[in-house]
């Protein structure tokens, strides 16, 4: 039987606006953010969903509401989706760390297999994890078809290494937008990449009423505090 696994980068957050780095740190969706949680309610209409899951971070907690809120279903937090941890990185700008740390600065986007920064995982130890919890949905939902909610480098590394790309060659390539949505099948060992998402809205996409996106703001879930290492 197929599953059908649909992967959600989070909605803007704060450490994307304000050019931060939050790996695992706990941060909020910003008012752009929830503009595109409304549109993503929207791609997903008529879209049959038997479960959501999502890293237990607040940021893709409240990305994932957007799709189990309206269907009635339990969210189902996965720390195997969490944003790689930054170590001594974690709550810097980008900024500071460009100026500070240039060349590991340089390896995260195009060498993560030479990246390596105190306190933090390793791109290797994402890319284990994060297929363990891509497994472990799978199992969990045969010949199902569900949603997981998850993180910008998380996801780059799962979906490049799914498709057969070496770390290094992972580096080559680029992020999907906040919103961005991909999808994988898995039938029994194997898991192909149907869809790497790269955007969330359409061209010409116009921003929602304000009354739809205070329908979001009130199913917020309240913030998950980020586990103690």
């Amino acid at each position: 039987m197929t599953t059908k696994i649909f992967l959600v980068r989070h909605a803007e957050a704060e450490g994307n606006l304000f050019r931060v780095a939050h790996g695992q740190y706990d941060s909020n969706i910003t008012p752009q953010g929830y503009r595109q949680l409304a549109y993503l309610r929207r791609r997903f209409q008529g879209e049959r969903l038997d479960a959501v899951y999502g890293s237990d971070l607040t940021r893709t907690h409240t990305t994932a509401s957007a799709l189990y809120v309206p269907r009635g279903l339990e969210f189902r937090p996965l720390p195997l989706l969490r944003e790689i941890r930054l170590g001594v990185w974690e709550q810097l700008s980008w900024g500071q760390i460009q100026r500070t740390d240039k060349q590991m600065y340089v390896d995260f986007n195009k060498r993560p297999d030479l990246w390596h920064v105190e306190g933090a995982e390793t791109f290797a130890q994402v890319r284990d994890r994060t297929l363990e919890g891509i497994r472990r949905i799978a199992a969990e939902n045969p010949g199902g078809t569900v949603a997981a909610a998850s993180h910008g480098a998380a996801l780059r590394t799962l979906l490049g290494t799914l498709q057969g790309m070496s770390l290094e060659e992972i580096g080559r390539t680029g992020h999907g937008d906040n919103t961005a949505v991909s999808l994988l099948e898995a039938e029994g060992e194997e898991i192909r990449v149907v869809r790497n998402g790269k955007g969330p809205r359409p061209e010409g996409y116009v921003a929602p009423p304000a009354e739809e996106l205070e329908k979001l703001r009130k199913v917020t879930p309240r913030r998950i505090q980020p586990e103690v290492r």
